[in-house]
C-alpha cells in the first residue's frame, strides 16, 4: 500500500575474481597471555615474530604480492589515488611512531618515498578525495590523539594544513561519498575506549559537522563507501567484538542494520569497490587468533560472500579500496613490510561501467506501478571496451521496500571485427642463477601502421590481445624494469592466431 523508491546502480564484473580461491586458510591462535590489542602501541617493545606466510594463491589474478615496503610496518593508513597507493604513518620495526610515507607504482613494482607529514601518527584516518591524500586523528608518539588535518597533493609532493577535527580519535572507519569523509567511531584513548562519534569532513567548504552517532561505540571496524551509501561491519569495543554491521544514509542522517559478516573481525583492511564492501584479514574469535579470511558485502542482496584468503594473515595493516594490503603484524606486535593486492577492485565508491548505460536511474512507483528501463550496452569506442571478450557486470536495485531483489546480471560478448587476427605468448625471465620463469607484469606494446595497443603480462607470464591485420607490420615490444627488453617484427592474419614468445635476461647481475 505505500511507494517504492527505486535507485539502479551498476555494479562491475570484479564479483568473478572475488569468489576464485585463494591462499590456504590460516588462522594464528594467540597465547592467552599475549591477546591482540586495540590500543596505542607506539614504544612497545615488540617480540620480532616474523611475518607469517599461508603459501601463494590456488588461482592466478586473486591476491599477488607487491614488493615489500621499505619498513616493517603496521597501523599505517592507507588509500588509492590514481592508480597508486599511497600509504602513510605507522609503527616501524623499532616500535617508533613515523611521519614518512610512501606511494606504490604496481607497473614499476616499486615504492617511493613522499613527503613526510608534519607530524607522526599511528593510525591516523586517511581518505583520498579528488586527487589528494586526506589525513586527521590518529595517535601521536606519545599517545595523545592529534586533531591536525593535513592534506598531501601529489602534484607537488607537499602538505597543507587545514582545520583541526573538533573529535579526533584513532582507527576510525573511514568511508568517502559526495566529496565528504566520514569518519565512524575510533580510539578515543591511548587505551582505546571506543567512540560512537561520527565525523564528517566536507572537502569543498573545509568544515566539520557530525553526523547520527553509530549504533553502539566501536573502533577499527570495517567501512567504505558503495554508491552514496556508507557500509561499516565488525570492530572492537573494550574485549566485546563484533560481526554485526550498518548503513547509513546521508540522505536521512541514519544508520540501519545489515546482514552481519559470518566471522567477527577487526583490525582489518576494507574499502568500497565495484559496488561491494569488501574485507580482508584482521582479529577474529573474540581477538583469540589472526585469520586471512575475508568477505564482500553486496548491498543488493544483503549479503556476504566470502573472498579468496590472503597470502598474509595480519591484523593492524593499511590498505584501501584499489585493494592493497599493507604491513601489519602477523602475530604480538611485530610490523612486518610484507604487502599485497587483490586484483580488479580499482573501482571505488561509485562505480560507472563504461560499457554500460540504464535509463531512468530512480523512480517512485506507487502501489501496483511500473516502469521499462532501458539498458544499453556499447562497444564502439575505446574508452568503453578495448578488446574482444566477455565482459560482465550486474544492476543492482536499492530501493526502501522490506524486500531484497537481486542484481541482474549482463553479460557482453564483443567478437572480433572483420579482418583483426590475434597474438599472444608468454614472457619468461632467466635469471644471474640460470633459472627460468614465467615473468609477470611485462609490458607488451605493439605499434602497428595505424594501430598501437599495450598490456601488462599476467600472473603466469602470458599475455594475448587482438588488432586490424591491416596495420600490419606490427612491432612488438616486451619491457619490464631491471630486464633487457626485447623487440621483433609480426604480421598478423584476420581470423588467424600469431604466437610470439619472449625471453628476457637480467640487467646485470
Amino acid at each position: 500500500t505505500a511507494p517504492a523508491n527505486l535507485n539502479l546502480y551498476e555494479q562491475s564484473g570484479a564479483f568473478q575474481i572475488l569468489t576464485k580461491t585463494g591462499s590456504p586458510l590460516r588462522r594464528i591462535q594467540l597465547a592467552d597471555d599475549s591477546p591482540a590489542t586495540p590500543a596505542f602501541l607506539g614504544k612497545t617493545q615488540g617480540s620480532n615474530q616474523a611475518g607469517v606466510d599461508a603459501g601463494p594463491p590456488a588461482d592466478p589474478g586473486t591476491w599477488s604480492t607487491t614488493a615489500p615496503y621499505p619498513s616493517s610496518i603496521m597501523d599505517n593508513s592507507a588509500d588509492y589515488i590514481n592508480g597508486k597507493e599511497y600509504s602513510v604513518g605507522g609503527i616501524n620495526g623499532s616500535f617508533a611512531v613515523v611521519a614518512n610515507g610512501y606511494a606504490y607504482n604496481p607497473s614499476a613494482d616499486t615504492w617511493t618515498a613522499i613527503a613526510s607529514m608534519p607530524t607522526a601518527l599511528e593510525k591516523p584516518a586517511t581518505a583520498a578525495v579528488t586527487g589528494k591524500l586526506y589525513v586527521t586523528g590518529g595517535w601521536d608518539s606519545s599517545g595523545n590523539l592529534s586533531s591536525a588535518t593535513n592534506v598531501y597533493d601529489p602534484s607537488s609532493d607537499t602538505w597543507s594544513s587545514l582545520s583541526a577535527n573538533p573529535n579526533p580519535t584513532s582507527a576510525p572507519g573511514v568511508a568517502v561519498t559526495g566529496g565528504k569523509i566520514y569518519l565512524v567511531g575510533g580510539c578515543s584513548d591511548a587505551f582505546c575506549t571506543a567512540s560512537s562519534t561520527v565525523e564528517v569532513y566536507d572537502t569543498a567548504t573545509g568544515s566539520w559537522s557530525t553526523a547520527a552517532p553509530y549504533p553502539h561505540p566501536n573502533s577499527w571496524e570495517s567501512c567504505g563507501a558503495v554508491n552514496g551509501k556508507v557500509y561499516c561491519a565488525g570492530g572492537i569495543n573494550g574485549f566485546t567484538t563484533y560481526s554485526d554491521a550498518y548503513v547509513y544514509d546521508p540522505g536521512t542522517d541514519t544508520w540501519s542494520p545489515i546482514a552481519s559478516m559470518p566471522v567477527d573481525l577487526w583490525g582489518s583492511v576494507s574499502g568500497g569497490s565495484a559496488g561491494l564492501l569488501v574485507v580482508s584479514s584482521g582479529v577474529t574469535a573474540d581477538s583469540s587468533a589472526i585469520t586471512n579470511q575475508g568477505y564482500a558485502y553486496d548491498p543488493a542482496t544483503d549479503s556476504w560472500t566470502a573472498i579468496a584468503n590472503a597470502q598474509y594473515p595480519v591484523y593492524r595493516a593499511g590498505g584501501s579500496c584499489g585493494f592493497y594490503k599493507i604491513g601489519g603484524s602477523s602475530g604480538g606486535f611485530s610490523p612486518t613490510a610484507n604487502s599485497e593486492v587483490l586484483s580488479g577492485l580499482t573501482q571505488c565508491g561509485v562505480v560507472d561501467v563504461p560499457w554500460l548505460a540504464e535509463t531512468p536511474t530512480t523512480a517512485t512507483l506507487q502501489p501496483g506501478q511500473s516502469t521499462t528501463v532501458t539498458v544499453t550496452l556499447s562497444a564502439t569506442t575505446a574508452d568503453q571496451v578495448t578488446q574482444p571478450g566477455t565482459y560482465t557486470a550486474g544492476l543492482g536495485l536499492a530501493n526502501d521496500t522490506p524486500y531484497t531483489v537481486n542484481p541482474i546480471g549482463i553479460t557482453m560478448t564483443v567478437t572480433p571485427p572483420a579482418g583483426w587476427g590475434k597474438a599472444d605468448g608468454t614472457v619468461t625471465g632467466t635469471s644471474c642463477s640460470q633459472s627460468t620463469a614465467p615473468l609477470y607484469d611485462v609490458l607488451v606494446q605493439a605499434n602497428g601502421k595505424t594501430y598501437t595497443f599495450s598490456l601488462p603480462t599476467n600472473r603466469n607470464g602470458a599475455y594475448a590481445f587482438w588488432a586490424p591485420a591491416a596495420s600490419d607490420p606490427f612491432t612488438l615490444i616486451a619491457a619490464k624494469d631491471g630486464w633487457i627488453p626485447q623487440t621483433t617484427k609480426i604480421n598478423l592474419k584476420a581470423g588467424k592466431t600469431v604466437t610470439t614468445n619472449f625471453n628476457l635476461q637480467r640487467v646485470s647481475c
